[in-house]
């Protein structure tokens, strides 16, 4: 990853029983999930920012991973490597039905 200039460098540890205080940040509602289980280092300016050492948890999903969210073009890029052994986006989805059938990806690379 290129270096950024880092007005911030810390570690965020996070864990809510649900994911609706990111309801204000976001501006829509979001499914009960939960628990759910944030740690990443964090580096980076109001441009861009680089988190390392990812770790996601939260209903039966879970996420690692390194990557970087640039914000200087007219579309946001965010570009990573990822890991999970387990990761059910539905279950963020809105109307989420805890009976839907999942998949479980077992190995692969993909772009968001």
């Amino acid at each position: 990853m290129p270096d950024i200039t880092a007005d911030y460098d810390f570690t965020l540890v996070a864990t809510q029983q649900t994911l609706d205080i990111l309801r204000p940040f976001l501006g829509v509602d979001i499914p009960a999930v939960g628990p759910v289980d944030l740690t990443a280092s964090l580096k980076g300016n109001a441009k861009q920012a680089q988190f390392e050492n990812l770790s996601l948890r939260f209903e039966d999903s879970q996420l690692s991973g390194n990557g970087q969210v640039d914000l200087t073009g007219d579309i946001p890029v965010v570009t990573g490597a990822f890991n999970s052994t387990k990761f059910d986006l539905t279950t963020l989805l809105p109307g989420h039905d805890g009976g839907r059938e999942t998949k479980t990806c077992h190995q692969g690379r993909g772009r968001a």
